[in-house]
C-alpha cells in the first residue's frame, strides 16, 4: 500500500530506516570521503532506486543534495561536482563522496527519504594539513617507440589511495595540457584523444601515483606533470622517445657471487650507448621464488630515492671511467640474497648478477695450556 505521494503508507514507513555509516570522519584537507547511506526495511520492496534521497548539511540547513530516481542530481548553489551522489542496489544504500575536501566541508551529513526518515549522521571533521609534496622521478625518461615508458610521483603529507591525481602534459612550444584524472575511487577520466595507451596506478606502499605510456610513439615527447589539490605540481618527468637503434646496452658482473654474511659486496653495471652522467638508473631486486621489486633509484641529479623497506646499506654510485653503474650492499645478510638488476629507460634491463650469501662459519675459540700451574 502506497500513499498519495508514492511512497510506502505509515505502517511500512515505521518499518523503515536509514543506517548512516561512519559516525565520524575526520580526514585531512584534499583526501577523498564516502559517507554509506543503508535503506534498511521489513518491506523488500523499499529499495534504493525507487526513492529520492536528499543529503543535508548543518552548516547551511536544508536540502543541499538530491538524486532522482532517473539518476539526475540536484545540487544546490554554491557546491561543485566535487560532491558526487550514487546508488548501490546490492547493498541497497545510498552514498555521498566527496572529492579533495577543504576545511569549509566540516558539517554534519545526513541522508533522508519521504521528508521525515534521516539517517543517523556522520560529522565530517576536515583538518589543516601539510601542503603534499610530489616528487617525479626519473627526471629524464628515454624510451624507444613501441615500448612502454612508467612514469612515477611519490608523494609526501597525503595518502595516495585518498587523493585525486591529475596527469597534465606540455609539448615543446605548447602550452600545458589536461591528459588525465585518476580519482581515489578508481575511476579514470581522459582527455578526449588520449586512448588506453595511458593508464594510471597507484603504489600505496611506495606512497606513489604511476603513468604508464604503452606503445609509445614520437609524438608522446613532452615533460609530464602530476597535480593534486588543484594547484600542488610535481617537478615533470621529460619523456623522450627515440629510435630503436639507439638503445642503449647494460652488462652486469660479476654473474654469480657468493659471499658469507657479514661482508660488503660490490655489483657492477657497465653502459654502451649512452652516458651514465646523463641517465638514470633503477636497481631492482629478485629474491628466490618472488616476483622483482625495485630497491632503489640512481638519478642523474645524484638524489637517491630508495623502497620503504630498503635501508641505507645499499648505496649507488657511478663511475665516469668505466661509464659503469655501482651496487654496493654493507654487512649482507641471509635475506639479501636475489638477482639484482641494473635498468635504464624503464624498459631495458642487465642480465643480472646472482648474490649468494652463505651462513658464515662460527667463530672457533681455542684455550690453551690446559693446565697452568703458578708458584705462590
Amino acid at each position: 500500500v502506497q500513499s498519495q505521494d508514492g511512497s510506502p503508507s505509515l505502517g511500512l514507513k515505521a518499518n523503515t530506516s536509514l543506517i548512516q555509516s561512519p559516525g565520524a570522519l575526520v580526514v585531512r584537507e584534499g583526501e577523498t570521503v564516502e559517507i554509506r547511506c543503508v535503506l534498511n526495511s521489513t518491506n523488500v520492496n523499499n529499495i534504493v532506486n525507487k526513492f529520492i534521497v536528499h543529503w543535508y548539511n548543518s552548516r547551511n540547513g536544508g536540502i543541499k543534495l538530491s538524486l532522482y530516481v532517473n539518476g539526475q542530481t540536484y545540487r544546490s548553489p554554491g557546491l561543485s561536482e566535487r560532491f558526487q551522489l550514487s546508488r548501490n542496489d546490492t547493498s541497497n544504500s545510498y552514498s555521498l563522496t566527496i572529492r579533495e575536501v577543504v576545511i569549509d566541508d566540516s558539517a554534519d551529513y545526513i541522508c533522508g527519504i519521504w521528508g521525515e526518515k534521516f539517517g543517523n549522521g556522520t560529522k565530517l571533521n576536515v583538518t589543516i594539513a601539510n601542503p603534499p609534496i610530489l616528487i617525479q622521478f626519473p627526471r629524464l625518461e628515454r624510451v624507444t617507440e613501441g615500448h612502454t615508458a612508467r612514469l612515477r610521483c611519490s608523494m609526501e603529507n597525503a595518502e595516495v589511495g585518498n587523493t585525486d591525481v591529475h596527469w597534465y602534459r606540455e609539448l615543446p612550444g605548447q602550452d600545458m595540457e589536461w591528459v588525465l584524472t585518476h580519482e581515489a575511487g578508481g575511476s579514470v577520466r581522459r582527455r578526449p584523444g588520449f586512448t588506453e595507451r595511458f593508464q594510471p596506478f597507484r603504489e600505496a606502499s611506495n606512497s606513489s601515483f604511476i603513468l604508464t605510456v604503452t606503445n609509445v610513439m614520437l609524438n608522446d615527447s613532452a615533460v609530464y606533470y602530476c597535480t593534486v589539490w588543484g594547484d600542488i605540481r610535481g617537478n615533470g618527468t621529460q619523456l623522450v622517445v627515440t629510435n630503436p637503434l639507439d638503445d642503449p646496452v647494460l652488462i652486469q658482473s660479476p654473474s654469480v657471487s657468493k659471499v658469507a654474511e657479514g661482508v660488503t659486496v660490490q655489483l657492477q653495471c657497465v653502459l654502451y650507448n649512452a652516458s651514465v652522467s646523463d641517465t638514470d638508473v633503477h636497481w631492482n631486486q629478485q629474491r628466490p621464488g618472488k616476483n622483482s621489486t625495485w630497491v632503489m633509484s640512481h638519478f642523474v641529479d645524484g638524489n637517491v630515492t630508495r623502497s620503504g623497506c630498503i635501508s641505507d646499506r645499499f648505496k649507488s654510485f657511478r663511475n665516469a671511467m668505466s661509464n659503469s653503474y655501482i651496487l654496493t650492499i654493507a654487512n649482507v645478510s641471509i635475506n639479501d640474497t636475489a638477482v639484482y638488476n641494473c635498468s635504464v629507460w624503464s624498459y631495458i634491463y642487465g642480465a643480472g648478477s646472482q648474490l649468494n650469501v652463505t651462513v658464515a662459519n662460527p667463530p672457533i675459540l681455542i684455550q690453551f695450556p690446559r693446565l697452568e700451574r703458578v708458584t705462590e
